[in-house]
């Protein structure tokens, strides 16, 4: 699932949002150290929601 929160985060235009994404899919930071940073923390929860909505059945 975390890969699939980079690739969200990444698709952000916030190039600061971008370069946490990139750091993330490297292992420079973990998306726990991340949560705990107020600033990222809406990104991070918005993404975690996208990825809840979508309903693996429907896709093929």
């Amino acid at each position: 699932m975390t890969k699939s929160v980079v690739y969200l985060l990444y698709e952000s235009d916030n190039t600061e949002i971008k370069n946490i994404a990139a750091q993330l899919l490297n292992g420079d930071i973990s998306l726990k150290d991340i949560k705990k940073i107020k600033e990222f923390k809406t990104y991070i929860t918005a993404s975690e929601a996208k990825l809840k909505k979508v309903d693996t059945h429907q896709v093929a």
